[in-house]
This record gives C-alpha cells, sequence and structure tokens, in this order.
C-alpha cells in the first residue's frame, strides 16, 4: 500500500515532501483546511444536535485547522 500511494500521480508527491523534508505545500495546506471547514461545517451545521455535541464538533474540527496549521509549509519550488 505504501508503494502504491508513493507511486500515485495524487498523492505521491505529497507523501515523498513529507518523508523527505516533513512539509507540506502550501496549496496541500489551504485544500486541507477549506475542506475541513467546508464539510466539518455543513456536518455540524445540519446533523449534530444544538448544545455541548455541536461544540465538541467544532472544537474538534478547530484542533484539526491547528495541527494543519502548525506543520511547516515546503519552500516553492523555482521554475
Amino acid at each position: 500500500m505504501h508503494r502504491w500511494l508513493l507511486n500515485s500521480e495524487l498523492f505521491g508527491p505529497m507523501l515523498k515532501n513529507w518523508e523527505a523534508n516533513r512539509c507540506i505545500s502550501l496549496k496541500v495546506k489551504a485544500l486541507s483546511l477549506s475542506m475541513m471547514a467546508v464539510v466539518g461545517g455543513v456536518s455540524i451545521w445540519f446533523f449534530v444536535p444544538l448544545g455541548w455535541p455541536r461544540l465538541a464538533g467544532l472544537g474538534l474540527v478547530a484542533l484539526g485547522c491547528i495541527t494543519v496549521l502548525s506543520l511547516k509549509t515546503c519552500p516553492r519550488e523555482k521554475p
């Protein structure tokens, strides 16, 4: 599975960057944050009951965003 993911056109570059430099690109970081906000927000708004469950869901989405923001951003490659 690891070899298959490394050879994947979609996931390969991200995983190689992570294994070599322990960083993610700015594009991946932005995509991650926006997807967490959209999917997490819609899920919480429509499917989580009011009160502490909704607050817990918001806290978990916020924790995920903080985690992504705390990861090192890879330097841009010059064309």
